[in-house]
């Protein structure tokens, strides 16, 4: 009987560890919102400290003369020639002794010692390289007839078959190696399909299957044509692998660049049909800084985390969480602060206008010469048509 690959038992989902608790409320997503609508109190000034008086010497206590150093038992200039000489030769031989085994360490020092440990920590780790690497080859190679297009295709009709072929020895009476009649079994087809030798092969369906051996040789080649079949494919597979991983990579990179291509074209014209919101004037530094540290973080979220220059740290789940959190609060409320900046422009301009209005309006030096509102009636006016008659 073929040995059926069992699909792996699906193990329990393990339970999704929440992230780490943040350090800090929120991060510095929100940092610069908080300075510009709060503004920090001016830092208080701090007492100035007073520097540490220096001790006074005491008057009444003088200072202690230096203890004197004691002298040697014997001085060198009331020594003996002969003694003199002698001590000369020893530190002259003690020095050249010092200088040797000075040398020798520092020769020592700069060959690294053979480390046995060190040694075969290494082999190890080759050795392990190779076996991961004699392991990656088979899964690659082992990758089509784990798919579900081999499955279908090719092992799940193996498999009917031999199950068929199996069931039909089951169904029959054979004959065993004694000549004693009996009722087949599906282990009787498992060793009518081990056998390689045809010849050998056609003996024993003659002898054991007797009347039903051309039913038993049909399943038998059945199962050996869709095995042969399935082999086939396997090597095929094998064969055309490292050109379908190359068109694969190259189709990838391909999309890879077509989708950063269209991703930059698609920053670039928001950037030039709206100036006015994604660019600061050449003046404006805190703006261009603004903008610059929100593109950063904007990066960061798509990114997953990841650094976008040096310097820069990977996020954790936490941190991540709480920059697309932001991005989701600023993205809505991007169009709402641009509806209350079009309210707000709008009102300037009236305010200017008003005030445009009342610069018209003010009285003169006195000679009749100033400006009345327009539209407004002078006062007389005013009198005269309360006087009249409607």
């Amino acid at each position: 009987m073929p040995e059926v690959m069992d699909a792996p038992a699906p193990s329990a989902a393990p339970a999704a560890a929440p992230p780490p608790a943040p350090s800090e409320p929120i991060n510095e997503s929100y940092a610069d919102l908080d300075t510009m609508l709060n503004e920090p109190e001016p830092p208080k000034p701090e007492p100035k400290k007073e520097a540490p008086k220096a001790d006074k010497p005491k008057i009444d206590e003088p200072p202690k003369p230096p203890e004197p150093k004691p002298e040697p038992s014997e001085k060198p200039e009331k020594m003996a020639p002969k003694q003199l000489r002698e001590a000369y030769e020893a530190l002259k031989a003690k020095h050249t002794a010092l200088e040797t085994e000075h040398e020798t360490f520092k020769k020592a020092a700069s060959q690294p010692k053979d480390d046995p440990e060190k040694k075969e920590i290494a082999e190890r780790a080759e050795r392990y390289q190779k076996l991961a690497q004699e392991r990656e080859n088979e899964l690659k190679f082992a990758k089509y007839e784990r798919s579900e297009e081999y499955q279908e295709k090719y092992y799940k009709p193996y498999e009917q078959a031999f199950g068929s072929g199996r069931a039909e020895a089951a169904a029959i009476k054979v004959t065993d190696a004694e000549g004693n009649v009996r009722q087949g079994t599906p282990e009787d087809f498992d060793t009518y399909m081990f056998i390689s030798d045809p010849e050998s092969a056609a003996d024993f369906a003659e002898k054991v299957f007797g009347k039903h051996k051309s039913t038993m040789e049909y399943w038998r080649n059945q199962v050996r044509a869709l095995g042969s079949k399935s082999q086939s494919a396997i090597e095929e597979f094998r064969k055309k692998g490292s050109e379908r991983e190359k068109e694969w990579s190259e189709n990838s990179a391909k999309a890879q660049k077509a989708a950063t291509e269209y991703w930059s074209k698609l920053n670039s014209t928001a950037l030039e049909k709206y100036p006015a919101l994604f660019k600061a004037a050449d003046e404006d530094a805190k703006g261009k800084e603004l903008l610059t540290k929100g593109f950063t973080l904007a990066d960061r979220a798509f990114s997953d985390g990841k650094p976008t220059k040096d310097g820069d740290k990977p996020l954790n789940p936490a941190e991540l969480l709480q920059l697309r959190s932001a991005m989701r609060n600023k993205f809505a409320a991007f169009d709402y602060q641009v509806h209350l900046r079009r309210q707000a422009e709008s009102r300037v301009k009236a305010l200017e206008a008003e005030l445009e209005q009342y610069k018209k309006s003010e009285p003169g030096s006195g000679d009749g010469g100033g400006e009345r509102p327009v539209g407004d009636e002078s006062w007389e006016s005013q009198i005269e048509a309360l006087a009249s008659p409607s």
